[in-house]
């Protein structure tokens, strides 16, 4: 999620756009760690969370592999709007996961 902090004038300069317009890099998952939770939750009532939990795994891992291979500002930032989203996804199910640990008899 910050790596790409700083990397900022790297990035800028790779795709030549302002530093303040590659902050979005990191502003966007920020706005979508604050927002999606709450959504996630609803989602996770009617859905298994280990089931979202592998689904949003593998949608991160594909995003992360066009995240590398994007060549322009624009497919660089749909590409991390695309993990904004399924960042919450994840960090929503394992806490979900962790939540209900009781409810399984597992032992340590």
């Amino acid at each position: 999620m910050y790596a790409t902090q700083p990397l900022q004038p790297l990035l800028a300069k790779q795709f030549d756009i302002s530093i303040i317009k590659a902050s979005q890099f990191t502003a966007i998952i920020m706005l979508f760690l604050a927002i999606s939770p709450i959504f996630y939750g609803y989602i996770l009532e009617k859905v298994c969370a280990k089931k979202m939990l592998s689904i949003a795994s593998f949608v991160l891992l594909i995003t992360n592999i066009f995240l590398g291979l994007a060549d322009s500002y624009e497919m660089f930032l749909f590409f991390r709007f695309c993990e904004a989203l399924v960042i919450p996804a994840i960090l929503t199910a394992l806490m979900s996961i962790l939540a209900n640990i009781d409810k399984v008899n597992i032992k340590f």
